[in-house]
Parts: structure tokens; sequence; C-alpha cells
């Protein structure tokens, strides 16, 4: 058989219309707390899914609160493919202890950026406060 050197086009990336979000409660501990960031895939091809994301914590009127996530590099990021209906998680992590006379506020959404992405998903956040005006999130795939 001869080949025409034309290949097959793999799977594009996740867009945010093709996604919904979702947030599940880790095994807390010391102060710290964990939850896993899920994304799924609502369309009826296969997408990739390759990163980070944004994730920004909102008030009850959907206004960003001052808390930053940042990116923890020690691990890899590595391409998914998502079929239809399946998922992919990352593991969060932030503190619950207060520190100094920094508040510790309690959002009521989160915004979910995914990667490569403009447009975020908004999802009610029931995971109690964040202390400390920072989060950590590993790269999709990477749950801990």
């Amino acid at each position: 058989p001869s080949s025409t050197g034309i290949a097959a086009p793999g799977p594009t990336r996740c867009h945010t219309s093709e996604l919904s979000a979702s947030l599940t409660a880790g095994d807390p501990g010391a102060g710290q707390r964990y939850a896993t960031l899920s994304l799924t895939n609502t369309s009826a091809h296969t997408c990739t899914v390759f990163g980070y994301g944004g994730l920004q914590p909102l008030d009850g009127v959907r206004k960003q609160l001052p808390i930053t996530l940042t990116r923890d590099t020690g691990r890899p990021a590595t391409l998914v493919r998502l079929a239809p209906e399946t998922s992919v998680g990352r593991t969060i992590h932030w503190t619950v202890v207060p520190s100094g006379s920094q508040p510790c506020p309690t959002p009521a959404y989160a915004s979910i950026i995914p990667p490569d992405e403009t447009s975020p998903l908004v999802i009610g956040w029931s995971l109690g406060p964040i202390c400390g005006g920072k989060m950590d999130g590993w790269p999709y795939g990477v749950t801990l």
C-alpha cells in the first residue's frame, strides 16, 4: 500500500463550551485542604487537555476575591485525551489557618478557565474558607 503522506488529524484541544467543571473535597488535615478540580468532556468527540488552566474564587456577587492560584511546577504536565463523557482532574491545595490580620474569605463560586481558553466556567464553591491569600494547583492529570 502507498502512503499519501497526510496524517489523520488528531483530537483538538477541549474548548470551554465542550466542558463542565466540578470540585470534590479531598482529605483535610492540620489546617490544610485539598480538592480535585475536574473537567468533563460534554461534547460528542474526543478532545485534549494539557496544562494548568485557571481558578479564581469569587464572592456571592461573583466578584474576584483576593486569592491567587500558584502553579506547582514540580510535576510535569501531560497531554490528556478526553473521550466524550470522561473527566480529568487536578489537585488544588490551600490552608484554613489564619495568618496575621489577613482575612480568610469564604468563596461562593469559582471561575474555572480550562487550559488554553479565556472563557470561564463558573461553579459553586462549598469547600469553606481560604486563608493566606493563595492556593496551589497541579496540572490537569495530576491528583494527589
